[in-house]
């Protein structure tokens, strides 16, 4: 073939957009091999753009560029209808194009990509698989003609090239033509629900493994969620996450939550709304994970707020009572006197009072000091109006984390290219090795190495995997005596946190 695509251990992760003719290489450098990552370069090779430069992008996300590192700004320029076509498919927040908060920011507490719905800034980013959105987008793009025979799918699915005779269908949903629920990965979960007048609870606990479950919930109207609870691993973009479709539109991905729940109910826009939990233990660990939700009809003449619980009307019964006028003739003088008590039933709201505290939240993390649970109330009465704060909110999770874990923690340097090669990374203490009889490995090797990677641009943004052993790294560009080091322990520790011999404190 004269045009082919060709995977290289180039430097760095990089790849052409669209067809260029010949060879066209994709470098898979170090760092790079995960198969979300090359998935992502084989799509630009494809023709696909990030979806954060779409040209209807601003409809959807801020650019915070006083946040982007100086010199990567070219990253995050919007392209237009003339050099981009979106194949009618509406945005994506959890496209695997898409980068997550705070790529290439000038600080990791700083957001570089702010969702409008802020209830999609944890879904931006992810780097699993492709996206339905993804897939469907390159189908139509190159396989549109592969099957004579067009399948009837619903909810947005397209007939499979690879099978003529069938759909795929949007995440959460299945069958032939996409009209009932994804199956589940998981025994004894998900399936099909029905929304009533009263409140339904689905609930996940200790489910360690590998988990993945989707419910259908349908009405004869709109469906209301609350979720109550929810304790995952809280990461800036979601691995292990509790993902909500209520929108019409079922092919872009729905908002994924893994730190805590929305503070709201949420109202699907049609009858449909389809819930799909997932949690890898193979990318977060072990652990207690899980989620509680309520979910009901939604009432179209009502509010969500006439469905939070605690709410109460006083009933206030008066009684009128109503005398006759007396009646008097001359024959035989009679009075008669009536007296009819009448009882009228009146609704009154009472004067505006908090309800009781609800539940505290699950913590936020389970160790490693940076923790935080919440507990919220309500405003009930007239004029809405209430002395003191809605939200409670009080620390957790302070303990020190195993210091040794099963996987790797990632880091990131944005350093100036130039610099790459000559990158070493050492340490001034002992290094404490892993308990593993077979780890055979020099002390000395050990504590200081050298990794190359760099690309022809002016600066470079590099992500590595490192051993568990603390939370946070400091890159001295120069020569610095080993006493000026900062001898704070953080293993075990958030990142601005530090082990006081007790628990993880502030730095």
């Amino acid at each position: 073939n004269k045009n082919y695509i060709y995977f290289t251990r180039g430097r760095g992760c990089w790849s052409n957009v669209g067809k260029i003719g010949g060879r066209q290489i994709i470098s898979i450098g170090l760092g790079c091999e995960s198969m979300g990552i090359v998935a992502h370069e084989v799509l630009h090779a494809l023709g696909l753009w990030h979806e954060q430069s779409r040209s209807d992008r601003d409809s959807n996300i801020w650019i915070n560029h006083m946040n982007i590192y100086p010199g990567t700004q070219g990253n995050f320029e919007k392209r237009t209808t003339l050099n981009t076509d979106n194949m009618g498919l509406s945005y994506d927040y959890g496209s695997l194009m898409h980068y997550g908060s705070k790529a290439f920011t000038i600080s990791f507490d700083r957001y570089t990509i702010e969702t409008r719905d802020r209830r999609y800034q944890q879904t931006i980013g992810q780097r699993q698989a492709l996206s339905f959105k993804d897939a469907k987008m390159i189908n139509l793009r190159y396989c549109n003609d592969t099957c004579r025979y067009r399948m009837n799918c619903y909810n947005g699915g397209y007939t499979n090239p690879n099978n003529c005779y069938e759909c795929k269908c949007p995440t959460g949903l299945g069958g032939r033509n996409c009209l009932s629920v994804e199956k589940s990965k998981t025994p004894k979960c998900g399936g099909d629900l029905l929304a009533g007048y009263d409140y339904q609870n689905i609930t996940i606990t200790a489910q360690n493994g590998n988990v993945h479950c989707v419910w259908r919930i349908r009405s004869n109207a709109q469906v209301l969620v609350y979720v109550d609870e929810l304790q995952l691993p809280c990461k800036a973009t979601c691995t292990s996450y509790l993902e909500l479709k209520f929108k019409t539109d079922m092919i872009s991905t729905g908002s994924r939550h893994c730190c805590e729940p929305p503070n709201a109910w949420i109202a699907s826009e049609s009858n449909t709304f389809v819930i799909i939990y997932t949690a890898n233990v193979l990318t977060d660990g072990f652990g207690t994970w899980g989620f509680k939700l309520r979910y009901k009809l939604y009432d179209l003449d009502g509010s969500a707020s006439k469905f939070l619980p605690h709410k109460k009307l006083i009933m206030t019964t008066t009684t009128t009572t109503t005398t006759a006028t007396t009646i008097t003739t001359r024959t035989r003088s009679t009075t008669a006197t009536t007296t009819t008590p009448t009882t009228t039933t009146s609704i009154t709201t009472a004067t505006s009072a908090w309800s009781n505290w609800g539940k505290w939240s699950a913590c936020s993390v389970t160790c490693g000091g940076c923790g935080k649970q919440r507990r919220i109330r309500a405003c009930y009465g007239k004029n809405q109006y209430c002395p003191g704060p809605k939200e409670d909110m009080k620390k957790c999770g302070e303990k020190r984390c195993p210091i040794w874990q099963n996987f790797n923690c990632v880091g990131r340097l944005v350093v100036p290219c130039s610099l790459y090669k000559n990158l070493q990374f050492a340490t001034d203490k002992d290094v404490y090795m892993l308990p593993d009889d077979k780890l055979n490995v020099d002390q000395y090797k050990y504590k200081q190495y050298v990794r190359s990677a760099f690309s022809g641009e002016r600066l470079c943004e590099k992500y590595f995997y490192h051993l568990c052993s603390m939370s946070t790294f400091t890159v001295y560009l120069g020569w610095k005596s080993g006493n000026d080091w900062l001898k704070l322990d953080r293993r075990g520790c958030c990142s601005g946190y530090h082990y006081n011999g007790t628990v993880c404190i502030p730095d």
